[in-house]
């Protein structure tokens, strides 16, 4: 690592932002999209709301961008702030509360996504156990 870039953001809110990136900009939506493309292949029924699926990702993509953009921003003030030894650590994290209230959105609309996806996913669960377990019974043993 660049050592003035590691001393300005190392231990900042931007180590933050990276990290929400990987998880939630790359994995989460990545194992998103193969629930989306398996789900429906192995239970040969398909997605009760195919809208929903377009939302879903809009929700994602838009909250990852309200969730990362302001922890780096306020990572690098973070870093530059507390290079200035004559302000106090509650005079530097008052600079990034508003910040956190924009994050607070983005994790709010991927919450809303995930609704999305948990609704989907049983809705066509529903409509598979309604076709496949049609007229069959179930004994239960005691």
């Amino acid at each position: 690592a660049i050592d003035s870039v590691n001393a300005a953001i190392g231990l900042t809110w931007f180590v933050t932002a990276l990290d929400y990136l990987l998880l939630y900009g790359f994995i989460a939506m990545l194992l998103i999209g193969a629930i989306y493309r398996i789900a429906p292949r192995l239970t040969r029924v398909e997605f009760p709301c195919g809208k929903s699926i377009s939302r879903h990702f809009w929700l994602m993509f838009v909250g990852v961008i309200l969730l990362v953009l302001p922890l780096a921003v306020a990572g690098v003030k973070q870093g530059q702030a507390l290079k200035n030894p004559a302000l106090s650590n509650v005079a530097v994290a008052k600079g990034w509360m508003m910040m956190f209230r924009i994050t607070t959105l983005g994790d709010m609309l991927i919450l809303i996504g995930a609704v999305f996806l948990l609704f989907n996913l049983a809705g066509m669960l529903v409509s598979y156990f309604k076709t496949c377990c049609a007229g069959q019974t179930v004994e239960v043993k005691k």
